[in-house]
């Protein structure tokens, strides 16, 4: 979850996912499987209609509810599908995303084992 407050506007998520590497059929396809439901709400700060547009903000407060599918192909890389429903004054409308990422991990520190470990 995260939340972010600032002059463009304000709002938070909270998402839980739960791996389905329990499940009694097809065990190699889904281990790899993961099913995600997501809540997020923003609220129209105080810049005005033409940055909002600039920034791809929406223009009054929002709230959206998502539930997906994560495949992970292999350690870092996952695919990504989800169905949304956005609700506001505005209209609401639904929404498909298809995704790849890839986590890219940075090591901060030397590698290897410490001087003590054996």
């Amino acid at each position: 979850s995260e939340f972010a407050r600032s002059f463009e506007g304000s709002g938070y998520w909270i998402e839980g996912a739960y791996r389905l590497s329990q499940v009694a059929f097809w065990q190699k396809p889904m281990r790899r499987t993961e099913v995600v439901a997501r809540a997020q709400q923003f609220f129209v700060g105080a810049i005005g209609p033409d940055a909002e547009a600039d920034y791809d903000l929406p223009g009054v407060n929002t709230r959206e509810a998502d539930f997906g599918v994560n495949y992970f192909l292999r350690d870092g890389m996952k695919g990504i599908f989800s169905y949304g429903r956005q609700f506001s004054p505005a209209g609401n409308f639904n929404q498909w995303s298809f995704g790849l990422a890839y986590r890219f991990l940075l090591p901060l520190g030397r590698v290897g084992t410490p001087s003590g470990a054996q």
